[in-house]
């Protein structure tokens, strides 16, 4: 964890920095979204690509970790799934050197949305949507 408020004082390099020194498994980023319109809705995975990353071969089993988890978080809150999202452009995957994935849990410019994500239960759903996908990532790399 590398914030529990607004306030950001650590840059996504340095989170990407503390992922890879701490030698994770999985860096999971986790974020609301937002449109310039209220309709979009759903969640979605953004995951690394292109030639700007550092460690091509965290792209794989990204992708991987990334239809997992969001197939599970998905089932476990009832939300629309919006797919992966292949992106070169974040600082905080073209600095990894560890599988990193950025959930976008909902639309903050969605009303509907915005209301559950305030709401306690939802954000409890979410987390064991992503434990449970977590889970079932580890075991499927275990089998392989």
């Amino acid at each position: 964890m590398t914030r529990q408020d607004h306030a950001a004082t650590v840059s996504n390099q340095q989170r990407a920095s503390i992922a890879n020194e701490a030698h994770v498994d999985l860096c999971i980023r986790i974020h609301a979204d937002g449109s310039e319109s209220g309709q979009p809705s759903g969640m979605s995975m953004q995951v690394p690509a292109g030639d700007l990353l550092g460690t091509p071969s965290i792209e794989q089993p990204s992708a991987q970790a990334a239809q997992i988890i969001l197939q599970a978080v998905t089932q476990q809150t009832g939300a629309d799934s919006r797919g992966l999202t292949p992106r070169s452009d974040l600082t905080g995957f073209n600095w990894s050197e560890v599988p990193c994935i950025l959930l976008e849990m909902g639309f903050l410019s969605n009303a509907q949305e915005n209301e559950q994500l305030k709401q306690q239960e939802y954000q409890q759903n979410i987390a064991v949507g992503i434990a449970n996908g977590v889970c079932q990532w580890k075991q499927s790399m275990e089998s392989e």
